[in-house]
């Protein structure tokens, strides 16, 4: 009977230590919100999302539709806007069929204006490998803002305007073209009976070159640039040409000479961001 007693004693020990062993276990669990939870990868409540960039392209390509036609029901003779990453010119551009009807006129109202517009060579189109525009330069006198027409070019003799000038569009009908300085330089013409005209090895004003005079040209003009500015220029590039006068030298043309590196369609979506394309002449 004591035998009996004592097991049955030590059972009941166990049991009570389980029960406790039991409790303890319960009450010392990890609450719900505490517990580190794997979640599952095919879970759409658990997945990032990664935020959706907005297309602009159809919008983007609206807006310079939209420049390039309200111009031309302003002039049909308009061709384009030529304009600069800094805003230095932003203007537009129109072409005559010849290169003197809009020498002294405006290409609004198409009266006489002194600063003329901006044109393009009569014997240019826009798919010439030659493009090239002119524009008048303003003596201080004339235009003490120093923004008509081209000339803010005369800012790029110096140097140290290059790098951030370095960059020109076109914004013609279907397409926004981008454009490299390479070369910035004097062109000395000569004078014939009260009229200069380009030098043979400097026809800087030909929509497009044979190979062998293009030769001629480019040594002429990287003999002739005013710095040097990392960019060349080769025969089968597509270059834009811009000319200007020079403050109190007939004899001499500022000429600019570009090569194309870039071009965004605008048909029916355009890339090319949205800018302010307000004309730099009357920009505060």
């Amino acid at each position: 009977m004591r035998h009996n007693r004592k097991t049955t004693m030590i059972t009941v020990a166990l049991i009570c230590c389980l029960v406790l062993a039991a409790v303890g276990l319960y009450l010392n669990r990890k609450p719900e919100d505490e517990r580190i939870h794997v979640p599952d990868q095919h879970s759409s409540i658990s997945s990032v999302q990664e935020p959706v960039e907005e297309d602009h392209g159809p919008e983007n390509a609206a807006f310079y539709q939209k420049i390039f036609t309200d111009n031309q029901v302003v002039n049909p003779d308009y061709k384009g806007n030529v304009f600069f990453e800094s805003n230095l010119i932003n203007q537009p551009f129109v072409q005559a069929l010849d290169n003197s009807y809009y020498l002294r006129r405006n290409w609004q109202t198409l009266e006489y204006d002194e600063a003329g517009a901006n044109f393009m060579d009569y014997e240019c189109t826009v798919d010439s490998s030659n493009i090239i525009i002119y524009g008048h330069y303003a003596y201080p006198s004339f235009d003490p803002s120093r923004k008509l027409r081209f000339t803010p070019l005369a800012r790029l003799v110096q140097q140290e305007n290059y790098e951030a000038n370095k960059t020109v569009y076109l914004l013609l009908e279907n397409e926004i073209r981008e454009y490299v300085i390479c070369s910035v330089y004097y062109a000395d013409l000569v004078e014939s009976d009260g009229v200069y005209y380009t030098q043979v090895e400097e026809q800087y004003n030909l929509s497009s070159f044979s190979q062998e005079y293009f030769n001629t040209y480019h040594d002429r003009v990287r003999s002739k640039q005013l710095y040097e500015t990392g960019e060349d220029f080769s025969w089968e590039d597509r270059l834009l040409t811009l000319q200007t006068c020079v403050e109190n030298r007939p004899d001499q043309r500022e000429i600019i000479v570009c090569r194309q590196v870039n071009t965004w369609p605008i048909t029916d979506r355009c890339d090319f961001a949205v800018r302010d394309m307000t004309d730099s002449e009357r920009a505060g």
